[in-house]
Parts: C-alpha cells; structure tokens; sequence
C-alpha cells in the first residue's frame, strides 16, 4: 500500500459505508469527479479492510499507463508474479490468486477501463480475489457495486460562522492551511471568507487542498476574492500526485477521455446556471451537429463518467448540474469556440417561451406549484435577463418581465437589480431592476 504523508481528514460517513460494501461485495467500483478525493478514501478503507483478507490488500496504480494492454502485468509487478512461458500474464495472475484471498485496489481505472473490466471480471469469475476500483466512471461488469462519492460536506450559507468547524470541507482547508502556516486559525474575521472559499470550490479536496496553499502568501480574504478563477488558483503544489498537480490538469485528464460529441455537449450545458432539466438540455444544446434524439445519452454519458451531477430521488423530472468548478471549466471553452453566442442566444429564446406559456398558469388553482417551479428556476431566469441586456434583446428581456410580473411581485424580486455591488455581474442586474421597475410603473 502507498504511503501517504498527509493526514486523513473527515468521511466518516463514507468510510463505514465504503467499508461495509468492500468486505459484502467482491467489486466496488468508488466514482465521483475529479479531485474529490477518491484515491485518498479507496486508501483509508483498504488500510481499515485489509486485516479481513489472508493475502492482504495491494495496491495497483493506473494513472501512469498510456497503454491498456499493460494493466495485467501491472498487477502481476505489484503481485510478484513470475514470468512463465507460454502463459499470457493475466493467466500468470490467475494462478498466482487461485488459492489466495486478495483485495485488488485498482486506482485511477477511467483512461485504461476496459483493460480494468477484463482483468476484474476474470479475477472475480476464476479466484477469490476481491476489487476495489477507483474511477471516474463504473466498470459496469456483472456484480458490481458502484459508490458515487460526492465532494466534502460544506456549510449552508445561512448557518452561524460559530458552527462551521463541524464540516469536513472547513476542516481539511484548515488542517492544510496550518501545514503551510502553523497559527493559522479560523477566527471571528475569517470563518465566514473561508466557508465562502470551500463553497466556491464545491467541497473538492483536490481545490481545496491546492488554494489552502496560498495561505502563507494570500490572506483568506484575497484568495476568497480571487475565487473567479479558481481553476488558475489551485496552482502546482507537491503534496499531489502528478497528474493532479492542478485542478486544471485534473479536469483535463476527465475531459481528454470524452468522445468529442460528449465535449461538445459538456461545452454546451455550461450555458445553464444552477441546474436544468432533460427538456432544457435537448431544447437548447441540440443542433448544428447533436441531434435532441442524442442528448440523452450523451447526458447519461457524462453522468456516468461523474462530470454531470443527476438529482433523480425528487418527485418529478430529474434535474441534472454541474459542479461550478467543471462549469467554469466547460464555460471558458465554450467562450473560446464559435458555439458561445449562439448559445446563449438558444437559452435567452428558450426562457422567453417558457416564461409566456407559464404566464396563464400563474393566475390558474395551482399558481403556487408554478411559482415554486420558477423559483427552482430563478437562476436561469436571471442570466437569460442579463444575456438580454449585455446583448441588447431588450425586446425579449421585456417579455420574459412581463410574462413574471405575477412570479416578481409575488416572490418580492422587484427591488433585487437596486442592489448591486458594483461589480461587473452585478451591472447587468443593477440595469435589469431600472427595467423592472419603470415597466411595472407604466
């Protein structure tokens, strides 16, 4: 097993859960996004596990091979298995593990994945080896047991700066804050800037691991600020692995992986803020090359391969969204391909006719279930009014107004745009309330 240097920082939850699935099942398949934290956490649990296999637990690391068909014979290095002639090497491994009891950890499974479901589902069929495989998407063999693991708990916005050390997002940016800076500490200056930090990083170790960093060089406040850019902030630090050197270069290595009708839908969902639905996905990302008919799966795709995160346990239609860091990702090479106009165009359209069929509905006996549709909405509403004002659609910008007159006044949206910051998203909003305001008036 590899030997980690930094300390383990909370999961509680997850390792009990991921314990329990490991010694039930003989293939757990650990997914989620990168950077949050699944190497660390397969780890901790083959550590706490291992004592149950007689043959111990091993540890075979993937994300060096460029090459699939070397994946038995890394196993077959980690086993110490010999060279026989006239036997392939996964025949070599198969004898090796015939009378043994094994727990195989296979780590960063997803650019080599159907090497690792061929070595797994040969395993499993002829010995009593058990697996437990690190990936951004499943194997999707016969017997597994997939765990998607989401990002750090993070604090909600709403609770007392008092209560936030309990969160293990907190926790770990100040464990590692304090690796940098010794008397670094959340006090009653900075515990609100750093909850804001961890949730602008969406509770991914990796960002919150690299940005903690610049503690010795950045005040909590400047790093907070600088948050725009997060991708560039979470720079080079020692304490990762190569290829995750950055949050950048960790997202790059999942985005490299997708067929290029898969990036291309990536690119395209970075239009929507704060979630959509199946309908919202096939309306404004199909066309010039996608067919809607093809939306769905590439979208199961992407969920497979944990850049989408689904919400399906809700009544009603699934809603699906990304992690702000990957939307940000997505949205950069959006802004760099010929497809960012015509896109948000698509979206501003999309939500002006939403807005005028809702319009009836909001005087109709079930207003209240459409005003909570909107409200789950509001977060598209909002950019499709910027857009109309960036863009200068105030035609359409005025309709989509006026569709919500009932849904603004309503849910007391009216004075939002007068309360701007200053800063240059704000702007937009600050013009979009003049606008409400002086169209209610008349």
């Amino acid at each position: 097993m590899p030997t980690v240097l930094t300390s383990f920082v909370g999961r509680r939850r997850e390792i009990a859960e991921v314990r329990r699935l490991v010694l039930s099942s003989r293939l757990v398949a650990l997914t989620g996004a990168a950077g949050c934290g699944k190497t660390r956490l397969a780890l901790r649990v083959a550590e706490e596990v291992q004592r149950n296999y007689t043959d111990g637990a091993h540890w075979v690391e993937l994300a060096h091979l460029a090459d699939p068909a070397l994946v038995p014979q890394a196993a077959a290095r980690v086993l110490n298995v010999v060279d026989h002639p006239g036997r392939t090497t996964l025949e070599r491994l198969q004898d090796a593990l015939q009378d043994k009891r094994v727990l195989l950890v296979l780590d960063n499974c997803e650019h080599v994945l159907s090497a690792c479901a061929e070595l797994a589902g040969t395993l499993l069929a002829a010995t009593e080896t058990s697996i437990l495989a690190t990936s951004r998407e499943p194997l999707s063999i016969a017997g597994e047991m997939r765990y998607p693991l989401s990002p750090l708990s993070l604090p909600p916005s709403s609770l007392p700066t008092d209560d936030i050390d309990q969160f293990d997002a907190i926790q770990l940016f100040v464990e590692r804050a304090r690796a940098i800076l010794p008397n670094f500490a959340l006090t009653a200056d900075n515990t609100a800037v750093v909850s804001t930090i961890c949730r602008k990083l969406d509770g991914l170790p990796l960002a919150i691991e690299l940005v903690s960093a610049r503690v010795n060089v950045l005040t909590a406040e400047q790093i907070a600020a600088r948050l725009d850019d997060h991708l560039a902030l979470a720079a080079t630090s020692h304490l990762t692995h190569s290829h995750h050197r950055t949050l950048r270069g960790a997202i790059d290595w999942s985005y490299e992986l997708l067929s290029e009708e898969e990036r291309r839908l990536l690119r395209r969902l970075s239009v929507f803020v704060g979630g959509w639905s199946l309908a919202a996905a096939e309306a404004v990302c199909a066309g010039e090359g996608m067919e809607p008919e093809r939306v769905l799966e590439l979208l199961s795709a992407l969920v497979d391969k944990s850049l989408v995160v689904p919400h399906t346990l809700q009544r009603g239609e699934a809603r699906y969204a990304l992690l702000e860091t990957m939307r940000q990702y997505a949205r950069d090479l959006l802004i760099a391909s010929d497809e960012w106009l015509l896109l948000h165009d698509t979206h501003l359209q999309y939500w002006l006719q939403l807005a005028e069929e809702t319009e009836p509905k909001l005087s109709g006996p079930y207003q209240q279930l459409w005003l909570n549709w909107l409200e789950g909405e509001h977060p598209n509403i909002r950019a499709a009014l910027s857009w109309s004002l960036e863009r200068r659609h105030i035609e359409a910008g005025v309709r989509i107004v006026n569709a919500l007159y009932q849904y603004w006044t309503i849910r007391d949206y009216v004075p939002e745009g007068l309360a701007g910051d200053g800063s240059p998203w704000e702007r937009p909003r600050a013009r979009l309330g003049l606008v409400l305001v002086e169209h209610f008036r008349h």
